[in-house]
């Protein structure tokens, strides 16, 4: 077997590999081979005549350290085609993966496994740092119609669509302390996807309780696993207060989601304990690449993953 850094010329066994492993919606695999995949350190597994049996890509994450930039990485796309299963490919590249963060000097590389299964075999791969998350929801069934309008009336003429370099600048003024970083590519990439998805990304400014302004910001799509089309998925967002989800609320009703009643949200894992709807729950995993790192990392949040 033979193992390597894939090349343009890989693209349709890594296609093939995604069909079998991940999805087979086309669109959705080619965007990712377009303008995700050149963005990130990707390897092969197989023959030395060519063929393709596994490949694993990591994308660039970074993490904002008392204003230091510290380098890290985030695993995705490991597969294996089936015939080729039990042969212990998808560690091999894995570990080849590390080998080379580890000498280009990264500090962590993170993964977001799909299944609690998932999640014990990538501990026994090393990756032994959990990280959480709060889930939240809200319900929005019986709140008054006027009540709704009436917020919406009160930041109308601050909202504006997000592009991909004011996310970018946001990211790094209001969730610093809290996540981790993506270069601009990346969040690029994944921008597009929401849109694609039939998303929403844009920001607004407001009037706090307390007489502050605060501009918010939010990145989601409607729930895919929700067949019955209620349900708005906030991928990513600055909201901190039930407050400022009303107003997103208002926002997403009166901007063409008249059918969306539930808004739900993956915020970090530590400061929202006592946000009224949100439980605190494991989201993903990180392994320290560089010693003591994990101390300073383990709080922050995996938001505005690829999916």
């Amino acid at each position: 077997m033979v193992i390597r850094e894939a090349t343009i010329k890989d693209r349709e066994y890594i296609a093939e590999i995604w069909r079998a492993c991940f999805t087979d919606d086309e669109d959705y695999i080619y965007k990712y081979l377009n303008h995700c995949l050149p963005h990130t350190k990707t390897w092969v597994l197989g023959e030395e005549n060519g063929d393709i049996y596994s490949c694993a890509s990591v994308i660039p994450s970074y993490a904002i350290l008392k204003g230091e930039n510290i380098s890290g990485g985030y695993l995705y796309g490991v597969g294996t085609l089936p015939d080729h299963r039990g042969n212990s490919y998808s560690r091999i590249i894995i570990e080849k993966a590390i080998d080379y963060l580890k000498i280009k000097g990264y500090s962590y590389l993170l993964v977001k496994p799909a299944t609690v299964g998932l999640f014990e075999l990538y501990q026994k791969l090393g990756f032994e740092n959990e990280l959480l998350k709060s889930s939240y929801k809200q319900y929005f069934e019986q709140i008054d119609k006027a009540s709704i309008s009436w917020r919406y009336q009160k930041i109308i003429g601050s909202i504006k669509q997000l592009s991909s370099e004011r996310l970018a600048k946001l990211r790094e003024e209001q969730l610093s302390i809290s996540c981790f970083m993506w270069p601009l590519t990346i969040l690029r990439y994944a921008l597009s996807e929401v849109l694609d998805r039939n998303g929403s990304a844009f920001e607004f400014e407001k009037i706090t309780i307390e007489g502050l302004t605060k501009r918010i910001y939010i990145i989601g799509y409607p729930d895919e696993t929700d067949i019955s089309g209620k349900i708005f998925k906030i991928l990513e967002s600055n909201a901190t207060t039930m407050d400022d989800f009303q107003d997103i609320y208002s926002v997403l009703r009166f901007t063409g989601r008249s059918e969306t009643y539930i808004v739900k949200a993956d915020l970090p894992g530590y400061g929202y304990e006592k946000l009224p709807g949100s439980n605190t729950e494991r989201a993903a995993l990180f392994m320290e690449l560089k010693d003591g790192i994990a101390k300073s990392i383990d709080k922050l949040h995996l938001s505005l993953p690829m999916e």
